[in-house]
Formats: C-alpha cells, structure tokens, sequence
C-alpha cells in the first residue's frame, strides 16, 4: 500500500500445519525515551468456500529506548577468617539506549556475614542492604562497593553466598527485574595458639619431684593439625613423669598433639632434682612449640617463657661430720659400722592406712582406707576422731600465721602426711617411714585431681561433681600396695559425704 507503515504479505496454498514467519523492524531517530511503539497484526483469508475472512492476530508491544540493566557481582578475596572484611564489587551496565531513572540493588546477607555500613547503602536491620542509583543513561556503566564481615558461626571449607535482586525504572516510570549472578566465599578458619610454662616452686631440694604445667591456647577459631613441643631437659634435672605421652631423644623430651581445638589446653610435666656439687645450683626450663595450620602450613617456631629452678643441695649425714681417722682398719671399721647400722635402722617401707581429699576450706571431699591389715579396722569414734585431727592441721598449717610449711604430723603409732595443692589437699595416714616414692605419687595424683577438675577453684560443695575422686583414692592405694608386694583387695569406702 501507499503507507509506509503498513506492509502486506499473502499466501498460497497454506497446509494443515504452523506457520511461521519474522517481521524485523528499525526503531527510527528521534523517538523520545520510553516511547510505547504498537505492532498490529491483522489476517484475511478465504475459506474453502471462497468466503472472505477477517481477524485481528495480535497486538506487539517494545518500548523505544529503554534502559537494559545487568549487574555483575564479584567478591575480591579468595577466602575468609572469622573477623575478616569480605569486599565485593558491583558493577551496573546499562546496556539499552535509554536512561535508568531510579535502580534499586537489594540483598540479605547469609547470616554468617555482618554488613559494614557504606556511604551509597543504606542498612536496613542486621543483615540486609539497599542500595539506590540514580539516571544511569544508556550505553554506560557504575562502579560500587560494598564491605561485610565473616561472623563466627561458620565452619571450616564452607561457601557463604551473596546474590543482588535488581528493580529498576525507565524516564516513565516503567518497572523492569532482575538478579545478579552468585558469588561465594571459602571460609578458612586458622589457629592462633600461645604458649606459656607455670609451676608452683621456683625453690626446690635436691632428689624432690615437683611439676610444670605446659599451658598451650588456642585463640583462633580453627583446630591446628598438629603440634609439636619440643624441651631439651636442662642440667640437674631428669624427667620423672609426663601427663601426655612424650618422645626421649638424647636430651630432649617431644610431644606431638593433633587436631587441637579452640580453647585453653595443658599438660603437666614431673622433674626430679638432682644432686648438684654447688649448694644451690640454677637451671632454666624452656619449650618450643611447632604449629601446623590448616590455611597457612607450618607456621614459625615459638618459645615458651622461661623459668628458673633453684636446686638447694642436701648434705647427708656423713657429709655433714669430720672425718679425723685415717688408715685402712679405719675404713674397714667403717664399713662394718655403716653396714651395722644400715641393718639395724633401715627405714620400714610406708604402709598406706588411710587417704583423705580435704577441700581448701576443710570440707571433706572423699575418705577412703586400705582395707590389708589390721591397722584399717578402725571404729566410728577413732575415724571421727582422725577426721577431725586431720582438719584441724590442715587449718593450722595453712594458717596466715605459720611460716613453716608443716607436712608430717604423729598421730599415735601412725604418720600423718600432707600434699597441699590450690584446691584440694590430699592427707595420707601411714606406717613406716615416707620415702620420695610416696611423695612424688602423691603430688602427682594431687595434680591430676586439680586438673580433671578446674571448677574446685569456685566448688559449690555438689558431691555428684566429685563421685570420680573416690576411685581415683582407691586406686592410688591398691597401686601403692601392690608395688610394695602386699596383699591388697579392693580399697572399701568409709566416709564420702
């Protein structure tokens, strides 16, 4: 036809089937933006009769110079830590040839990321942000940022995502949607882990035990791979027992410890002094500890703090007098009067009665006794009358008032010992003579109690809390009887309260 506009296209023989055909048109020059341009498709036909037809397909609609926008989201780091800043990137194309009046850019975070506020954001509560462009034109592009930080409820190799919901209007106020594409960060948790010594004594006799406590914290929220502790054992001492299970290597004792979690952690390390020339003799304990993180390997070597043991000398008797005889019949003679008195005197091997846990303030925690030999049979009165000797000298030794540190009392044909710990006090009531042995194993189970059990520092006096000390009791006594070769049967409970 004449109009420009109008374009007709006939067809012959049409078969019983779909048909298809394209129209391709050029929006021309000076259309303003956002103008609505119609397409009406109108169809006449002649049926088999030779009827003339007519109908209206359809009606199409395009927009003339919209805005079409797409939003690229990228973030800028590979991976994360718990408190890290994760920064993403947002890139706007407007890809049409009109302007984008308004854009809105809306995300929720993942709850285990926390927004940091922007100046082009504006936050809305904990995890969600808007973000508002404004008359972007056609063929152009913005860049913007954003910045959030990885929260401490993740786990380690997890994926936390981020994705942009985009709205946007063109000059007339029509609305058009969109999303962005997905980004995700790797979290990678890494382990922050310090190192100190403590001990309770810096002065020590020479042939004493006492312990150190290796105390290892891991800060990061990350479990380390493995650690290792390395301490070479200084002159004038040599290693007694060790709560973890160490490696000797000439002159150095090492641990390796894996998979160690957040948290304080330690173990406990037993020295005994030996007998040094000097009459007091100093020596230096240190430990070096090798950490192997999940995110960054092999991480540098660290040392511990540095304590000083001072080793006092202890003179035996013979050490002590003037020897003014000479000659070898006087040597002789000396051996017989050594191996005389040895014979005669010879100290009688402890013999274990009863073990009391007393708690810092004076309560009983558990009582148990030897249930060999007649010394164990005792009444009611004579156990109530223990009980409160026991007490009373432990209130009395540890009273501000003494400067001494009383450890052995005489109670009747009986020795009462006492191992003051931080928290609990193990009181043993023997017969025979102590001896090192005795005592090092009784400093030792005082230490493990006071480990297994960090809440006695503030105990609200629940027995059920300590059901496990009275076993430990008894196995303390069974071991020590049959290392000394008696007869024992199981240790039977007498007051536990």
């Amino acid at each position: 036809d004449n109009n420009p506009n109008i374009r007709k296209y006939i067809f012959e023989d049409i078969s019983n089937s779909q048909n298809m055909f394209w129209i391709d048109a050029v929006i021309g020059s000076g259309i303003s933006d956002g103008t609505m341009l119609r397409t009406t498709v109108t169809m006449e036909y002649l049926d088999p009769l030779g009827n003339r037809m007519g109908s209206m397909l359809e009606q199409a609609e395009v927009r003339a110079n919209s805005p079409d926008i797409t939003v690229e989201l990228l973030v800028l780091e590979d991976s994360a830590d718990v408190g890290d800043t994760v920064h993403y990137q947002i890139k706007v194309n407007n890809t049409g040839h009109g302007t984008a009046e308004t854009i809105w850019l809306n995300t929720t975070l993942d709850d285990r990321l926390q927004p940091v506020q922007q100046d082009v954001s504006e936050q809305q509560d904990a995890h969600n942000i808007s973000i508002q462009i404004s008359n972007l034109e056609g063929q152009s592009s913005q860049m913007l940022y954003f910045n959030a930080t990885l929260n401490d409820n993740v786990v380690q190799n997890s994926l936390v995502p981020a994705i942009l919901d985009i709205d946007y209007s063109d000059a007339d106020g029509f609305m058009r949607q969109g999303i962005s594409n997905l980004e995700t960060i790797l979290t990678h948790l890494k382990s922050t882990i310090s190192l100190s010594l403590a001990t309770s004594t810096s002065l020590v006799n020479s042939n004493e035990v006492f312990a150190v406590t290796i105390h290892y914290n891991n800060t990061g929220y990350g479990s380390a791979d493995s650690i290792s502790f390395n301490m070479t054992i200084p002159q004038g001492l040599e290693l007694f027992s060790s709560s973890e299970e160490c490696i000797i290597l000439s002159e150095h004792c090492i641990w390796e410890l894996e998979d160690v979690g957040p948290g304080p952690h330690s173990f406990t390390v037993t020295f005994r002094t030996l007998r040094m020339e000097q009459e007091f003799f100093d020596t230096d304990l240190q430990i070096f500890m090798q950490v192997e993180d999940p995110v960054e390997g092999n991480l540098p070597t660290t040392s511990s703090n540095t304590i000083t043991i001072e080793i006092q000398r202890i003179y035996t008797f013979w050490e002590t007098i003037y020897w003014p005889w000479s000659g070898f019949a006087m040597a002789i003679a000396s051996i017989f009067i050594i191996y005389g008195t040895w014979y005669y005197f010879k100290p009688i091997p402890p013999t274990i009665d009863d073990v009391f846990a007393i708690y810092k303030d004076g309560r009983l925690i558990s009582h148990r006794k030897s249930s060999s030999g007649m010394r164990s049979e005792l009444d009611g009165d004579l156990v109530s009358a223990m009980l409160t000797a026991v007490q009373e000298f432990i209130s009395d030794s540890l009273s501000k008032d003494r400067t001494d540190k009383v450890k052995k009392l005489q109670f009747g044909d009986r020795e009462l010992y006492v191992e003051r710990g931080e928290n609990v006090h193990l009181t043993v009531i023997y017969s025979g003579s102590m001896n090192n042995k005795l005592e090092a194993q009784i400093l030792e189970l005082n230490q493990k109690i006071e480990d297994e059990h960090p809440f006695l520092q503030a105990w609200d006096g629940r027995m059920s809390d300590l059901e496990d000390i009275g076993p430990q009791l008894d196995s303390f006594i069974e071991e020590w009887q049959h290392q000394n070769g008696s007869v024992s049967s199981s240790a039977e409970e007498i007051v536990e309260a």
